[in-house]
């Protein structure tokens, strides 16, 4: 087990380096799809040949779908805590950290997409233990090896974003940048710089 400290410290080393760690995660994928022109990790059915018009995206809702394989690991926690967000909680909490209902991602078969009931904190239990395995510098990776295919929805709980696409004449918008002092994941991040976030599945696995 890590002692509290040491675990602090792996988190601050996280934090401090979302964007290289992203980077490392992206390479331990090689053979996993991309959406073009970007690092996201996808399936070749996730993307339609063709724009799907909105009218015809289809969401259909299963209200007690299968538990992922990977729900709550202990993986590198410091003794006595059962879940990596009970010990951002209490260790390294961000100024908003609350276990908001919100909507997992079942399956994915455009214009099809299969949602079912989560919690905020069900992402942030395996991402971010995946993340601080990574910054920590586990030897083999095991948590992560134990999940495979980032993109298998059936291995962890993918939680779906919502993404906004500024449109401008004058070709300047506003950004706004995740301060580490206040989120649980994505710190510095920011939103409108297209094409340099992080992966996908390294969003909450890396």
């Amino acid at each position: 087990m890590t002692d509290e400290g040491a675990w602090r410290r792996e988190r601050a080393v996280l934090n401090a380096g979302r964007g290289r760690f992203g980077e490392v995660a992206d390479g331990l994928y090689p053979d996993v799809p991309r959406v073009a022109g970007t690092p996201l990790l996808c399936r070749d059915a996730w993307i339609p040949a063709a724009p799907i018009p909105l009218e015809e995206i289809r969401l259909e809702w299963e209200a007690h779908p299968v538990p992922p394989a990977i729900a709550d690991p202990d993986d590198g926690l410091p003794d006595g805590y059962r879940t990596y967000a009970e010990a951002v909680a209490a260790l390294a909490p961000p100024k908003v950290f609350e276990d908001r209902p919100s909507y997992r991602l079942v399956a994915a078969e455009p214009p099809v997409l299969r949602l079912g009931p989560a919690r905020y904190f069900d992402a942030v239990n395996v991402g971010e233990s995946v993340a601080h395995e990574l910054a920590a510098g586990v030897a083999g990776l095991p948590l992560r090896d134990q999940i495979g295919d980032p993109c298998d929805l059936s291995r962890r709980p993918a939680l779906p974003a919502v993404t906004t696409v500024t449109v401008t004449t004058s070709g300047r918008y506003v950004l706004h940048r995740r301060d580490a002092a206040k989120v649980a994941h994505a710190a510095w991040a920011l939103p409108g710089d297209a094409g340099r976030g992080v992966p996908a599945a390294r969003r909450r696995a890396a």
